[in-house]
């Protein structure tokens, strides 16, 4: 009997051993899930962050869109300018080419004489008499 006893606390001893063993197994997954608990909500701060990034980006490149669609306008407009411009000055040029000058040995340039203009009269001053002597056109 002392044998089955001895068997029963060894095997007691064991099981002691193993619960313990199985205890600090249970306490350090506690501690890994809980390790990764804190990791999972660092992920989800980081995305988060990213995707306000990712708008912030997504906005820059619909602005830069828009003010590259704004010059490739103002080019055509310019372009369509400077193609009027080229345009006039070929007129132009066509238009003096009928002036011909000839080159002479003695060429004088004078400028202008001006005269000294006189100044308009203000309306007429009316007295007295005139408006008497038209007094009787007042019917036409």
């Amino acid at each position: 009997m002392k044998a089955l006893i001895d068997d029963a606390v060894h095997t007691t001893q064991q099981g002691m051993e193993l619960v313990e063993g199985a205890e600090a197994s249970m306490k350090n997954l506690s501690a890994n899930a809980s390790h990764m608990s804190s990791i999972m909500s660092e992920i989800a701060h980081s995305s988060r962050e990213q995707s306000v990034g990712i708008d912030q980006v997504n906005i820059g490149v619909g602005q830069l869109d828009a003010s590259t669609q704004q010059n490739a306008s103002l080019v055509e407009e310019v372009s369509a300018a400077a193609q009027s411009l080229q345009n006039q000055a070929q007129r132009l040029t066509d238009a003096v080419a009928v002036f011909v000058i000839t080159p002479t040995s003695s060429m004088t340039v004078t400028s202008p004489t001006t005269t000294a203009k006189t100044p308009l009269l203000a309306a007429a001053s009316t007295d007295s008499t005139t408006t008497s002597s038209n007094d009787n056109w007042t019917t036409f």
